[in-house]
């Protein structure tokens, strides 16, 4: 990956371009996210880095997506390499891996009813990691788990990933961020559950107020993080007229993704989300804590089958 990367690639003007740009042993070049090509990689056996952008670049021309191929593929080559499914095997075997894909944009071969339907054949639904029908990779941090367990939006990290409560955990500065509770001891270790379930709901309103005024939660992360600006400076650069009386606007700006979230939650109810979403089977037993998912829900406002 190092010897290939040619650069970042990003929106035009962006100061912190999310998107990495690698050159090909067999001419041009082709873009990668860490999502995606995580998605593709060791879990399939893959150690060789063209292997996996021939794998997204695969997923990108059928209108595959990475992380939904890549969780299916895993289930698959599991399934085969431990006799439970018939099959040539298919770990460290790009061509092999890339023609499922290609099968599976035809609604064809193994992977046409997709992970769940592969996990059923083989007997590897404890195996299945999907929060509220989507692929994710399970986290080992409390905080990162909770945040892609309870986010209504989605699990994409630029939604769901509490970024200081990991990465700039030890930077953790409750005047800077503005933030409206105490931060205990411990709440700046990564591996410690206390005071996550409070930074994970800070870090979700942060995320959907971003994507409601339309700012980039890359490079407002990058700014946090960095001290590049504190969380009253980036609100009053980026909220909406409508939310600026009275000023205080990191305040009104947690509040704007607050009531995002919420309305997110209720749609989701609307539209036939079962009750206890938040907790799937896979993860209830690390997240069942009330530092954790207690905290959360009690921020939240929610009931005790996580319903507004």
């Amino acid at each position: 990956a190092d010897a290939g990367h040619r650069g970042q690639h990003g929106c035009v003007g962006c100061p912190t371009p999310c998107g990495w740009v690698f050159e090909r042993p067999g001419g041009g070049r082709r873009g990668g996210r860490f999502s995606a090509v995580a998605a593709l990689g060791p879990r399939l056996g893959l150690s060789d880095f063209d292997a996996v952008l021939r794998l997204l670049e695969a997923c990108d021309r059928v209108g595959v997506d990475a992380k939904e191929a890549g969780e299916a593929l895993a289930l698959l080559a599991r399934a085969r390499a431990e006799g439970r499914l018939a099959g040539t095997p298919l770990l460290g075997d790009a061509e092999a891996l890339e023609a499922e894909i290609v099968a599976l944009a035809a609604n064809e071969g193994e992977l046409a009813g997709g992970a769940v339907g592969v996990a059923r054949r083989a007997g590897l639904e404890h195996a299945l990691r999907r929060v509220r029908g989507q692929a994710v990779r399970e986290r080992t941090s409390l905080a990162a788990l909770l945040g892609q367990c309870v986010s209504p939006r989605g699990a994409d990290p630029m939604r769901a990933f509490p970024f200081l409560a990991e990465d700039g955990a030890g930077e953790l500065d409750a005047q800077r961020l503005s933030l409206p509770f105490a931060l205990p001891r411990g709440a700046a270790d990564p591996n410690s559950s206390v005071a996550k379930g409070r930074l994970v709901w800070w870090h979700e309103n942060l995320s959907a107020a971003l994507d409601a005024t339309g700012f980039c939660a890359f490079s407002a992360g990058a700014l946090l993080a960095d001290g590049g600006a504190t969380a009253e400076e980036l609100a009053d650069w980026i909220l909406p007229d409508a939310w600026r009386e009275g000023g205080d606007f990191a305040t009104a700006l947690q509040s704007l993704g607050a009531s995002t979230v919420l309305l997110q939650r209720e749609l989701n109810r609307r539209w036939g989300e079962a009750a206890g979403a938040d907790l799937p089977e896979w993860a209830r037993e690390r997240l069942e804590r009330p530092e954790l998912y207690g905290e959360y829900r009690a921020l939240r406002g929610l009931d005790a089958e996580g319903r507004v």
